[in-house]
């Protein structure tokens, strides 16, 4: 019984450890809720992008952002031939996390959250 608790215990303190991440790193997830297929979609922070490929519908990235201090956060997408930004935020290097939710012609949105110790990291990169 004690073995159980102690793993148990050990367990959820490695889970919620993963959010120490945030201290020193932003992330972003990104995730395609429209009905088409996105052929290309690409993160812009400052100067750097992050190209992470095609999103099928109903499809996520996770991603770390890269350490950036102060600087802009786009999102551009590749859908039937014509590249479009369908989200622009402003985020600095840690403790930043971007819900970016790409829709069809219903409209994209970035959401900002601070969530050290609002989220667990892992439900978020599942």
């Amino acid at each position: 019984m004690k073995k159980m608790a102690l793993i148990s215990g050990l367990s959820m303190l490695a889970i919620l450890s993963l959010n120490l991440i945030w201290l020193v790193r932003s992330t972003a997830r990104i995730t395609n809720a429209g009905e088409d297929r996105l052929d290309a979609v690409v993160v812009h922070v400052r100067e750097k992008a992050i190209a992470l490929g095609p999103l099928s519908p109903g499809e996520h990235r996770f991603i770390l952002l890269p350490l950036s201090g102060e600087s802009p956060y786009e999102v551009s997408v590749v859908q039937a031939g014509q590249q479009k930004t369908v989200c622009q935020a402003y985020i600095e290097g840690s403790l930043y996390h971007v819900e970016t939710v790409l829709q069809d012609d219903r409209g994209s949105k970035c959401t900002i959250s601070f969530p050290l110790t609002s989220a667990l990291l892992v439900w978020k990169a599942l």
